[in-house]
């Protein structure tokens, strides 16, 4: 890894209210926790279907965790095709406006000049050509007590075909474990 970037739920809300929002086809009815700047809490709900999300129901559909068929997995697919989206509306909309708003919100290592040439370079890019993966693997139950936590367990072999898909090699000499 280069570089990194982070970026709080606060942020994302700010740049997707930056955007006009962000359309989604929500799989399925969606509970969660909507803080007020006072600290107040209310329960909301995003229904199910395609719909323009503000940055409140962003945040809400983001942090989602309960109720896809395949646990985490489904919530990771869901987080991928948010990020699809709304880097396509950005690409497409005012992008100076949406790249003030980030440069606020997100912390990274890059440098302005690195910011603005990868920036310059995503103009005009097809989302067709973004390609996203989620680590091969299974969530498996760890019980300790009264207690059943769930954790993700890669798998070794799949990992390896996945690596040698995404970096288009036959032979890898070595995965570090």
């Amino acid at each position: 890894i280069d570089n990194y970037a982070t970026i709080s739920y606060d942020g994302v809300e700010n740049i997707v209210e930056s955007l006009g929002g962000v359309e989604m086809d929500v799989p399925l009815r969606m509970k969660y926790d909507y803080f007020y700047p006072d600290g107040k809490k209310e329960v909301r709900y995003l229904e199910e279907g395609r719909q323009v999300l503000n940055g409140s129901e962003s945040v809400g559909f983001l942090r989602f965790r309960k109720g896809y068929n395949n646990g985490d997995i489904g919530r990771v697919e869901a987080q991928q095709k948010f990020i699809k989206a709304a880097l396509k509306k950005a690409l497409g909309f005012n992008l100076p406006k949406v790249a003030m708003t980030a440069a606020k919100e997100v912390k990274t290592d890059m440098s302005l000049i690195d910011i603005t040439a990868n920036a310059t370079k995503a103009i005009g890019m097809d989302m067709d050509d973004v390609n996203t993966h989620t680590l091969p693997g299974e969530t498996k139950p760890l019980t300790f007590k009264d207690w059943t936590l769930s954790f993700f367990e890669h798998d070794k072999e799949q990992t390896k075909e996945l690596m040698k898909e995404i970096y288009g090699v036959e032979n890898l000499e070595r995965i570090e474990e």
